[in-house]
């Protein structure tokens, strides 16, 4: 057994490649023991297999050369205790992170297979729904090209929410009540987001809908789209000698964001009623 080993031979023993160990060597954290000046060729002392295994061990732990430097430059009990709390807090952190993803993109996954499962609504419905928060912004949207950009500013808005929009109902448009009255069905509308409950923002980008009973329609097409959906929802409320009590929510379930298939678009309008 040789106390000497080349470069292939000590990257098969400890199961790395020869190329790691020339980067190890190019940036300063494992050099070989010796370097034959005739050859050029590297070797490695056998003494030299505990600090590469740490290193390696090191490396699953995900650290960079320069954590691992620090951490093999001033080694004591103390010194790797605080590296190794460090890199614990940090993966905590990392952990919070991807559970918060995990969650959001279970619920996306969850509401597109109900999708998948439930037909569009047909005809009118009505439903009790709780109370929602919204945020808006101080801009409406009148036709295809100030919607997009009132989408960015909604986004730019909730940015702290993580993927707050792909394959989820919580964006939407504001009718507002007296164009609801007087039928205007193309009027500019302002657009929200429905917030969750611990989102916080400026109050001068909240609206709360208290809960209450709305009466609910469905149907297919672009955000536009709308009129025939509304008349039918006006004439089901003076039918049923009902009241309109405040603004429609005209809410996306299918959009551009899951679906490049304009007959796959789906939009709900809710009127709260009393």
């Amino acid at each position: 057994m040789r106390e000497n080993l080349t470069i292939g031979e000590m990257a098969k023993l400890r199961k790395l490649t020869p190329e790691t160990l020339r980067h190890y060597d190019r940036v300063g954290l494992f050099k070989p023991e010796k370097i034959d000046v005739g050859t050029g060729y590297r070797y490695y002392s056998i003494h030299q297999y505990e600090i590469l295994g740490t290193i390696k061990e090191l490396r699953q732990l995900d650290m960079s050369i320069d954590e691992i430097k620090d951490y093999l430059d001033n080694r004591n009990v103390k010194h790797s205790l605080k590296i190794l709390e460090k890199k614990h807090a940090e993966l905590l952190d990392k952990l919070h992170e991807l559970h918060d993803i995990e969650a959001g993109l279970a619920e996306k996954v969850s509401f597109l297979r109900e999708l998948t499962h439930i037909k569009m609504q047909a005809g009118i419905t009505l439903r009790s729904l709780p109370d929602r928060k919204l945020v808006t912004i101080n801009q409406v949207a009148y036709d295809p090209i100030s919607w997009g950009y009132c989408v960015i500013e909604i986004e730019n808005t909730i940015a702290s929410e993580r993927a707050p929009i792909v394959a989820t109902n919580r964006l939407g448009a504001l009718i507002q009540e007296d164009d609801l009255i007087h039928k205007r069905f193309e009027a500019p509308c302002k657009l929200f987001y429905i917030a969750k409950q611990d989102l916080k923002l400026p109050e001068n980008h909240v609206l709360f809908v208290p809960a209450s009973s709305f009466v609910c329609c469905q149907y297919n097409g672009d955000v536009w789209s709308r009129k025939a959906t509304l008349q039918k929802m006006l004439q089901f409320i003076k039918d049923h000698d009902l009241r309109i009590q405040g603004s429609a929510l005209q809410i996306s379930q299918v959009d551009i964001s899951v679906t490049s298939i304009a007959s796959e678009e789906l939009w709900e309008i809710q009127i709260p009623i009393g």
